[in-house]
Parts: structure tokens; C-alpha cells; sequence
């Protein structure tokens, strides 16, 4: 069987930041009439400083609205999945109505300024280049909706399309896509950049773990990896160059 290269798609090949805010503070609009048209400037230095605690799309209007509420930034970092639960009931709104308004709010977006919408959006410096060389097999694995994923993946010149974008529409957590991937590959090298999703995936023996340390996570879940026995710390230069071990079992030709 052949071996395979997994990825990430935010923070690890795309940093799309203040594309994030900004969809978010709309979504927040369209379902609640109280937050301004216009956030105030100092909360999207708090959401990119807070981004490392969420998980799915629809969590990013949670967080601001947890934010507008005055939460401070230690409560969120300490057990964001039970905040963000609370928040979530006193809104009155659900995760499929956030996610919902999210795909609206993009779609709409890219139907009025596709360009606009897509320079928020950015590769992380020697990704798009390490994509456009990769001739062993690849997938994409994310929380995001494959559309959008596509979307970006075409700005990236002479790249060959991944053998499968696995996005928010499949439904299943990211360790249930690497164990059905396994069925097909017999060596995975998946490289994350939320230690969370990796730790999920720890019981997969044939699967090589990797954490993107200029992704979106902290000084402590990065210090964490260096002392794991199953993920490793990956940095940026290594991964762009093609020569880093998180790439051994699915190279690049030359």
C-alpha cells in the first residue's frame, strides 16, 4: 500500500486571520441585531491572541460574543469548551445556526468580491510552493467547508488537486477520516496544528503526528509536543522545504 501526507488546512497551509474576524463579527450581526455594525478595533487583537482555543468554524461568533460580554482572556484559555457552551445557551442560538450564518456570510462575500474575500486570505510563506511540488499522495483534512478550501487552493499556480478535500460536510471527527484513510494507506504523516486533534488521533499506530508550531496554538501546547512520545514539533521551514521527517513517508520528487 502507498503512504500518504494529511493536512490541515487553517494554520497550517492557510492563515486566513482577519478573514476569520471579520466573517465572524458579521455572522454575529446577521443573528443578533444588538452587536454594531463596525466591532471595536482592540477586540480583533484579542480574537487572533484567543483563535488557538477554537476547534469549528462556528465557535469564532462565540468567542466574540463572549468577548463583547467582557470575559477575560484567562477564563477563555482555561476551559474554553465549557464557556463556550454557556455563552453558546445564554445567546439562544445554536452551533448549526452560527455554522449556518457563517457559509452564508462567506458565500455571499465571494458572490460580491471574490477577489476581496480571497486576499484575506494568505499561504504561509514557502507553502504554496511546497504544494505545488508535492507528486505523492496528499489530502486535506479540516473543520473548514471544502467550497471554501477549493476556493483558496486554486490561487496556487501548476498545483496538482489533493486526492480528497475531507471538510466540515463529511461530519466525522478527524481521527474517523485518518482510520478510514488507513483502509488505503499504510503509512500517514499528519501534520495539525491543534494538539488536541492530534492527541484524539495518538491511539493510530500507522499514523506519524505532527504539530505545525506556526499554527494556531500556544507556547504550552507547543512545549507539550517536545515532550510527547507520539507528536513531534514541526516548524514551518522544515515543512515548506520538503525535507523535514513529517514528510519521509510521502516525498517530494526532485
Amino acid at each position: 500500500m502507498a503512504s500518504l501526507l494529511a493536512l490541515d488546512f487553517d494554520g497550517v497551509l492557510c492563515d486566513g486571520l482577519r478573514e476569520y474576524f471579520l466573517a465572524a463579527w458579521q455572522a454575529g450581526c446577521d443573528r443578533d441585531p444588538s452587536w454594531p455594525e463596525v466591532p471595536e478595533p482592540s477586540l480583533e487583537d484579542r480574537f487572533r491572541l484567543l483563535r488557538p482555543v477554537i476547534e469549528q468554524g462556528w465557535e469564532m461568533p462565540v468567542l466574540l460574543q463572549a468577548l463583547r460580554r467582557e470575559v477575560a482572556d484567562a477564563e477563555v484559555l482555561a476551559d474554553w469548551p465549557q464557556l463556550c457552551d454557556r455563552v453558546l445557551k445564554d445567546w439562544g442560538l445554536t452551533t448549526t445556526e452560527l455554522s449556518q450564518a457563517m457559509d452564508r456570510v462567506r458565500d455571499r462575500w465571494i458572490k460580491r468580491d471574490r477577489k476581496e474575500w480571497l486576499q484575506l486570505h494568505h499561504f504561509y510563506p514557502g507553502v504554496a510552493e511546497r504544494l505545488a511540488q508535492q507528486t505523492a499522495p496528499w489530502v486535506i483534512i479540516s473543520t473548514k467547508d471544502g467550497r471554501f478550501i477549493a476556493e483558496l487552493l486554486e490561487q496556487i499556480p501548476n498545483l496538482q488537486p489533493p486526492l480528497a478535500i475531507y471538510g466540515k460536510e463529511v461530519g466525522v471527527p478527524k481521527t474517523q477520516t485518518l482510520i478510514q484513510l488507513q483502509v488505503e494507506f499504510e503509512q500517514i504523516a499528519f501534520v495539525e496544528d491543534r494538539l488536541p486533534a492530534l492527541e484524539a488521533a495518538a491511539q493510530l499506530e500507522s499514523v506519524d503526528l505532527y504539530l505545525a508550531d506556526w499554527g494556531y496554538n500556544t507556547d504550552r501546547d507547543r512545549q507539550q509536543a517536545m515532550t510527547s512520545d507520539r507528536i513531534q514539533l514541526l516548524r514551518l521551514t522544515d515543512f515548506s522545504s520538503g525535507r523535514s521527517p513529517a514528510l519521509a513517508a510521502s516525498p517530494v520528487e526532485s
